[in-house]
């Protein structure tokens, strides 16, 4: 089932700037685009980006491989040191914790790499948004689930149906509007209202007065469903902000280390260490909450280390050009 999911999120593009769908997105960050510098970024090789497939690829098999370890071993009911059989929501339970944050991390892939595609693609606006391209996403990411589900018996799938809306969604807020998208301030304020969107929904107790109105006691998987999306809502807008300023996060990284080694030094350690002791403060704080108490904190704080590893992964060109597989 992780793989079906995770097979959506590299598909391939080739990015040459024919129509200047590069040139636009660059000036998102009122980067000043003068001309030749196109090359900077188009000229120079795709392994050597920030998150480019080759990392993504990576990623996506060490996450297959951990999430395949934890749900054959039963990591939710393992406790060292402990004597609880199943552990409760006033327990502590680093594994299931652990699990979330590596969950967030396949949301910020799935946010990510699609945001990528609809974004950066250099076929036709109107093609790359074509529903049949949508129905193909949604079967490859929910057949393997449903037939396994008739299968054994159970209608246990929610992950795929997290991962089916997040990709809707980020579909939805790319397609609508899509001519706002290369203009600077306006795919701004679409960004604003993806982002208010997301707040009001999961941030504002609108749980609550659904659940005073009826609606989430008429399926408890739908409630069910909005309790487990609350723990990630906001990592796939995060992706997908990450892809639309991956580019010039590429370039300006280029830029920094063509600059004397003691200046790229020292910018790189300012970076890695402020993103290493918030890891650590996660680490030695919410990490070891109760799941009562850490699911609080999650939505806000498990991006954390997903942030920490990117930053890590591409710190230097040696680390970006060459991956594992």
């Amino acid at each position: 089932v992780f793989d079906s999911i995770l097979d959506t999120i590299d598909d391939d593009i080739q990015i040459k700037d024919e129509s200047g769908l590069l040139e636009k997105g660059s000036k998102l960050l009122g980067f000043n685009f003068a001309h030749g510098q196109s090359r900077i970024i188009c000229d120079v090789k795709r392994e050597n980006d920030v998150l480019n497939r080759s990392q993504t690829l990576e990623w996506k098999g060490f996450l297959s491989a951990t999430m395949l370890v934890y749900q054959y071993n039963m990591g939710e009911y393992y406790q060292p040191f402990s004597n609880e059989n199943k552990p409760s929501l006033n327990s502590v339970h680093v594994y299931d914790n652990l699990a979330k944050a590596a969950m967030t991390s396949l949301l910020f892939l799935t946010g990510y790499n699609h945001t990528y595609y609809f974004f950066h693609h250099p076929s036709n606006i109107n093609s790359v948004f074509k529903l049949s391209r949508v129905l193909q996403v949604c079967m490859r990411i929910n057949l393997l689930a449903i037939s396994m589900c008739f299968v054994l018996g159970t209608a246990n799938y929610g992950v795929c149906l997290i991962h089916t809306f997040w990709f809707l969604l980020i579909w939805v807020m790319m397609h609508v509007g899509s001519s706002m998208n290369y203009e600077k301030y306006l795919f701004r304020l679409k960004l604003l209202g993806a982002a208010v969107g997301i707040f009001l929904f999961w941030d504002c107790n609108i749980s609550r007065v659904a659940k005073i109105n009826g609606v989430w006691e008429a399926s408890q998987a739908s409630w069910e469903w909005y309790c487990v999306s609350y723990l990630h809502h906001w990592a796939a807008f995060i992706g997908a902000i990450f892809a639309i300023n991956q580019p010039i996060a590429s370039l300006q990284l280029r830029k920094l280390e063509s600059l004397n080694l003691l200046t790229n030094t020292f910018a790189k350690m300012l970076l890695s260490g402020t993103l290493l002791v918030l890891a650590l403060t996660w680490a030695a704080g919410p990490l070891r909450k109760s799941a009562t108490v850490y699911n609080l904190s999650h939505p806000y704080f498990g991006i954390i280390p997903t942030l920490l590893l990117v930053n890590l992964r591409s710190v230097n060109c040696w680390l970006r050009e060459h991956h594992i597989g």
